[in-house]
């Protein structure tokens, strides 16, 4: 086990296994017989750990970095997955073994679903163009390789950016639109204004969630 985990230190990794314990103050995880392979930095969770090439132990340590360690809720024997980085630590006896880590910087695909779905609608297109870019920023950053990570339980990451850059279109044009109406029913005069403002606002069609 330590042998293969050595191998892997470092590396972003998928993770799967079953909940079984934790200790110090609940900032770390036991999982049972986890599945560890590395990650292609694009799979879902759920895609990653059903390839082969993988590892399979008996249990294995998760933690977080020293940003990231807080206590967590534990799903006792619920089975779990992520993504984190393989990496050494030293035993209080000063014998070392392995610990995948949570990244410091790391952004779940279904925490932006459950963001866009419950506050989308309340915002402007202009907010809502706002949080699609950083969605977009940040997709363009992990893809370059950097230590700002994303990833899904259930979609992959080119999936997730083709849905914001779908969405990311849509609303630009309906930016565009509606200034072209605004500015168009300015020239022709205040009182037509009106009228092509209330056709607008009836023939709008309603902006979409996730």
């Amino acid at each position: 086990m330590r042998k293969t985990l050595a191998q892997l230190e470092g590396q972003l990794v998928a993770f799967s296994g079953w909940e079984t314990g934790s200790r110090h103050n609940q900032t770390w995880t036991c999982v049972s017989r986890p599945y560890v392979i590395v990650w292609n930095r694009n799979d879902s969770v759920q895609q990653a750990v059903k390839k082969k090439g993988g590892f399979r132990y008996d249990h294995l340590w998760l933690s977080g970095d020293s940003e990231r360690n807080q206590p967590q809720e534990l799903s006792m024997f619920n089975k779990i997955g992520g993504i984190g980085v393989v990496r050494k630590y030293e035993r209080g006896n000063g014998t070392s073994d392995y610990t995948v880590k949570t990244p410091p910087h790391r952004f779940l695909i279904e925490e932006f679903f459950e963001l866009y779905n419950n506050d989308f609608e309340n915002r402007s297109q202009k907010k809502r163009l706002k949080y699609l870019r950083e969605a977009l920023d940040i997709i363009d950053n992990h893809e370059k390789g950097s230590c700002e990570i994303i990833f899904g339980m259930a979609t992959s990451v080119s999936s997730f950016k083709e849905q914001v850059q779908s969405q990311e279109l849509e609303i630009k044009r309906s930016i565009y639109a509606t200034e072209l109406a605004l500015k168009s029913a300015t020239m022709n005069g205040k009182c037509q204004s009106l009228d092509a403002l209330k056709i607008l606002g009836n023939k709008a069609l309603p902006a979409k969630g996730f």
